[in-house]
């Protein structure tokens, strides 16, 4: 189970001092960016695409930086296309195999990780495992009030 945060922009993330995925001592921060689309502008020659990009750090263990960064779920999706198209071009049929490692991935990170489901207009809105971390980390970023099914800040 997730538990979601709806973090204001502007105000900065206060992180507990521990790793996301296994709360050991942290030796990295990484990076999360999401872009989120919200509309399209048709003008007579071209289409603009309106979206919201935000950028966050949190912090890991060295194990779970290469781990978060690996399994990252846009990633495990560029490696199912090239692995389909490598497994098509050389006839090899180990691709159930490598698509259930693929699958597993994403349901691993799906499970531990830090996801940023939506860019708002006033708010980001991202989930976490259920547990002490995300505990702290309601506290420490004074998320208090329950709007639908977030988490907000005050």
């Amino acid at each position: 189970m997730r538990i979601r945060f709806g973090i204001k922009h502007g105000n900065s993330i206060k992180w507990p001092a521990r790793c996301l995925w296994c709360s050991a001592k942290p030796t990295k921060w990484q990076k999360y960016r999401k872009k989120s689309v919200y509309g399209l502008k048709h003008y007579v020659f071209w289409i603009t695409i309106l979206s919201r990009i935000q950028t966050i750090y949190y912090p890991v263990c060295a194990k779970h930086n290469l781990i978060a960064h690996l399994l990252r779920p846009s990633r495990l999706l560029w490696y199912a296309i090239i692995t389909f198209i490598i497994f098509s071009i050389v006839e090899i049929n180990l691709w159930l195999l490598v698509y259930m490692f693929l699958v597993a991935g994403y349901l691993y990170y799906r499970k531990h990780g830090l996801i940023i489901h939506k860019v708002g207009e006033n708010y980001l809105e991202l989930s976490m495992p259920d547990g002490k971390y995300a505990e702290e980390f309601g506290s420490l970023n004074n998320c208090n009030n329950i709007k639908g099914h977030l988490l907000m800040q005050d």
